[in-house]
């Protein structure tokens, strides 16, 4: 199935391109003023071999062609299976010493050899253990043959890479942007993002991430474990569990939605334990406010969910989608709140806005 959105605009940024699983994602956002409004958007699902690069690239062309996308330029992401997120507590060492300890640390954790990953890093702050003076680091790191078909991927298409960002950075980038001047630079605030491919937990400061890691309870897994349950295909049971997401409130005396409830309710409260433990993590490690609340989004986002969340870490949440941030009403495509990291990684082209003020990658 695919969704568009589009409208004419000036000043367009560039493409955001966010693959989660193998679900494509395209954004475009356009700068009226300093406002962003979303230009373009489009999502669809391309064919599971990744090493079919020539397949992968044609249906990125048809979204590229069948929607009005301007430009070539593109600023993406690499889906989660393909990077490796570890938060790190390390010694407090001058920047430049930094990479040689991190490829250090990095060749103990690895599920392959040091020599072919890329390694990257955000640092989280610095921190105090034990009287010794310490520094939260949050190391990412990807196979370089991984980034290589990535980046073949994208030509093979017809595009340009500005940037390959991260995921998690594009929804921090996108969400600052969507406050309309706000004073958030001291806020310090969780956000989920329900994938297809992973659940990404993210704590920051206004622009600044302290934490961010991957959990496995994304979309794919949950169908699969709701097809298991009933003995429906997978495609079946995608259509039964995304009629209840969509839903505004779960429904006790509706069969379907008691049938999927009861059927992913293991994964969601393990979910919800996984996200518990990340926020004990941030509290205890940063000794400071624990995050004041939550946002939800992502395409798995909904009302009922972001309620049940609230319940169990026991704070304030709001579910977000883009298109009330940046679009215009009535133009809402299905799953508005997928295009939540598109948009932030369209958004790196920014300029003067808050959008451009999440921290960047270091090599």
């Amino acid at each position: 199935m695919v969704s568009s959105l589009s409208f004419k605009m000036s000043r367009q940024l560039p493409i955001g391109l966010h693959l989660d699983g193998d679900t494509v994602v395209l954004a475009q956002l356009a700068m009226q003023g300093d406002r962003p409004v979303l230009h373009a958007a489009a999502a669809g699902e391309l064919p599971a071999d990744v090493s079919d690069i020539t397949a992968r690239a044609a249906a990125l062309k048809r979204l590229l062609l069948d929607h009005h996308f301007v430009g070539r330029s593109v600023v993406s992401c690499l889906p989660s299976r393909d990077l490796t997120i570890q938060n790190l507590r390390l010694p407090q060492v001058p920047e430049g010493e930094l990479p040689p300890l991190l490829r250090w640390e990095a060749q103990e954790r690895l599920p392959y050899p040091i020599d072919e990953a890329e390694l990257r890093h955000l640092s989280g702050g610095v921190i105090l253990e034990d009287g010794v003076t310490k520094q939260e680091t949050i190391l990412l790191a990807a196979r370089r043959d991984a980034i290589g078909q990535h980046l073949n991927w994208l030509d093979a298409a017809g595009l340009t890479p500005l940037a390959i960002d991260l995921a998690g950075c594009g929804m921090l980038r996108c969400l600052m942007a969507a406050d309309d001047g706000a004073n958030v630079e001291s806020v310090r605030r969780a956000y989920i993002h329900m994938g297809v491919g992973a659940v990404t937990a993210l704590v920051a400061t206004g622009g600044h991430v302290m934490f961010l890691k991957h959990l496995p309870c994304g979309g794919r897994s949950l169908d699969q474990t709701l097809a298991r349950a009933t003995g429906l295909s997978e495609e079946e049971a995608i259509v039964m569990r995304r009629t209840v997401v969509q839903a505004a409130s779960l429904d006790a005396d509706d069969d379907l939605h008691r049938t999927v409830i009861e059927a992913i309710r293991l994964p969601l409260e393990g979910l919800a334990t996984d996200l518990e433990l990340c926020l004990r993590h941030v509290k205890v490690t940063f000794r400071g406010a624990a995050p004041d609340s939550f946002v939800v989004t992502g395409p798995d986002a909904s009302p009922w969910l972001a309620e049940f969340f609230a319940d169990r870490l026991h704070l304030p949440a709001t579910l977000f989608q883009p298109f009330q941030a940046f679009g215009r009403a009535g133009n809402e495509p299905e799953c508005p709140a997928r295009f939540t990291v598109a948009a932030g990684l369209s958004l790196r082209g920014a300029t003067g806005t808050r959008a451009v003020e999440v921290a960047a990658m270091s090599a």
